[in-house]
């Protein structure tokens, strides 16, 4: 596992993290993104998630 106060900005990560917040908006072009707030036993980190598939099923 890669602990929160090890990672750098603009690293992507593949990994599981306490949501503690999350909030959508919509870029101004129109697109839907995603604004977390992660954390874990090391300490909290604001991340976004840009292509947000909507598909239920």
């Amino acid at each position: 596992m890669q602990y929160i106060k090890d990672l750098q900005e603009g690293q992507r990560v593949v990994e599981y993290y306490l949501c503690k917040d999350r909030a959508m908006f919509r870029t101004k072009a129109g697109k839907n993104y995603l604004s977390l707030t992660l954390q874990d036993k090391t300490g909290t980190i604001s991340a976004k998630v840009w292509e947000i598939n909507m598909q239920i099923g």
